[in-house]
């Protein structure tokens, strides 16, 4: 069952690879950018509990999964293996 992680810098192709995977082994998608910043207008991150509750309740709801982002400090929450 793929559980995937994509992890890299910003304006990578990190998005673009992740959307065709999803697709293509129907998986649920999480992009870390739409959970890391605040709903206001000067950029605010949010307190590290508050992604991370969501990402869990992703991993926990699916078997399937692909998460995407270039936050270390979100990804370090988690002891995934990660290979090439």
């Amino acid at each position: 069952m793929p559980k995937i992680l994509i992890f890299g810098n910003s304006g990578s192709g990190k998005s673009t690879l992740a959307k065709q995977l999803c697709t293509e082994y129907k998986l649920a998608h999480l992009d870390l950018d739409t959970l890391a910043w605040q709903d206001c207008t000067a950029p605010i991150r949010k307190p590290l509990t508050e992604p991370k509750a969501l990402i869990d309740t992703l991993i926990r709801k699916n078997d399937v999964w692909m998460v995407e982002g270039c936050y270390a400090d979100l990804l370090a929450l988690y002891n995934w293996k990660v290979t090439r």
